[in-house]
Parts: structure tokens; sequence; C-alpha cells
């Protein structure tokens, strides 16, 4: 089995796996945790400045599922909208400024780690580094922590080796 490719990102790739690492973020536990406790606290933060400000309790009960709401509303616009909107943005701007990005990659794997080669830049990351992994359509993701993954597109492979990748992820 031939375990090597040479593949060049583009802007499509980065951008799909901006959007393949935000939507892991969605479905972790710790960050809907962490943004439900933003919620509860800004929820009590307005209520409490209406109550100091004079707002009577009674008419600030009924308002507050709006509030409620609209303090939910505001967190996933920040933390899950702005970030959607403006991946193409930023994936533009860093191609533009970083010709590493366009440079070809020279990839290889085996038992033990995932190897890549760009420009003058060469890593080797074992298996077990990687603390998850996602499939797309069109990639793989191999996420290093919460906020740094590396590419791999499905285009650059055959059949047989997205398979063998699967199998070796699966097992790591």
């Amino acid at each position: 089995m031939d375990r090597n490719t040479i593949f060049t990102l583009d802007e499509r790739d980065h951008r799909r796996g901006a959007r393949v690492h935000l939507l892991r973020a969605m479905r972790d536990r710790r960050t809907r945790l962490r943004l439900m406790l933003l919620w509860l606290v800004a929820t009590l933060v307005v209520s409490g400045i209406a109550l100091i400000l004079g707002t009577p309790w009674s008419e600030l009960a009924g308002d507050l599922p709006w509030i409620a709401l609209v303090a939910a509303a505001t967190i996933l616009g920040f933390a899950f909208g702005l970030p959607l909107l403006l991946a193409p943005l930023l994936v533009r701007q860093r191609f533009r400024r970083e010709p590493l990005l366009r440079e070809p990659v020279i990839a290889h794997w085996d038992e033990a780690a995932y190897r890549a080669r760009q420009g003058g830049v060469e890593s080797r990351v074992a298996w077990g580094t990687y603390v998850a992994w996602q499939e797309s359509p069109d990639l793989f993701v191999l996420f290093l922590s919460d906020y740094n993954f590396q590419l791999l597109p499905k285009r650059a492979l055959d059949a047989a080796q997205v398979d063998d990748l699967r199998m070796l992820l699966a097992t790591r």
C-alpha cells in the first residue's frame, strides 16, 4: 500500500476545515457548558442592572424570558455566527499573506505517525498526539488541540488510502 501523497491546499480546503472545526466546537460538551454559564451570567447581570435602575420585579419577571432569549441569541451569534461569517475572509487574507500555504505538501503516514513537509517546514506527529479527528466529504481534519488542526484533502487520496487512513485513525 502506498502511504504517500502530494497535494496543494487551496482556500476552499481551509474554509472547509474551519467549518469542520467550528462544527466540532459546537458539539463539544465543554464549549456548551461554558456558553450556558455565560448565558446564565449575562441574564443575571442584565436583570440585576434593570433592578438597580428601578424596574419593578413584577415587570422584570414578565420580561425575563425575553432577556434570556436575547442573551442566548447574542452569545450564539458571537460564538458561532461571527466565526462562520468571518472564516472565508480570514482564510483569503492568510492565503494572500502567507506564501507557504500555497506550497505543495508531501505527506506520508505509517503505523506510528503522520508526516508532512511543506516548503522548508516538516512535521512528524505520532497518532497518539492527535486529540481527535473528523472526516468530512472532502477532508480529513486531524486535531492537535482544540485550536490547531491539520488538513488532508481526500482528492489527493485513492479509495485504498482513504480506507487505510480511516483504519489507522479509528485504532488510535
